[in-house]
């Protein structure tokens, strides 16, 4: 599991990776883009993401995230995730 800090205005853009996750929001707001459709990010919310499913996550206020994942890669490692361009 890793929890996940992103200041306002950042993110992650349109991404993949092996194993499925959940994510559970426990501060801020966001947006989180699964599967060409946009669901609001707030605190209490928790989202499933399948594995090699593209999302991404963009913030609006500064957001903290609990991912909690299986095949789990560490967070700065090479293998966690492939950018879609």
């Amino acid at each position: 599991a890793d929890l996940i800090r992103f200041a306002p205005g950042k993110g992650v853009g349109l991404h993949t990776h092996v194993g499925a996750h959940i994510l559970s929001v426990t501060k801020g707001t966001g947006t989180l883009i699964y599967v060409n459709e946009r669901y609001p990010m707030f605190p209490g919310m928790i989202y499933l993401i399948p594995s090699n499913i593209p999302h991404a996550i963009e913030a609006e206020t500064e957001l903290v995230i609990i991912a909690i994942g299986n095949n789990h890669q560490p967070a700065g490692s090479e293998s966690r995730l492939d950018i879609i361009k």
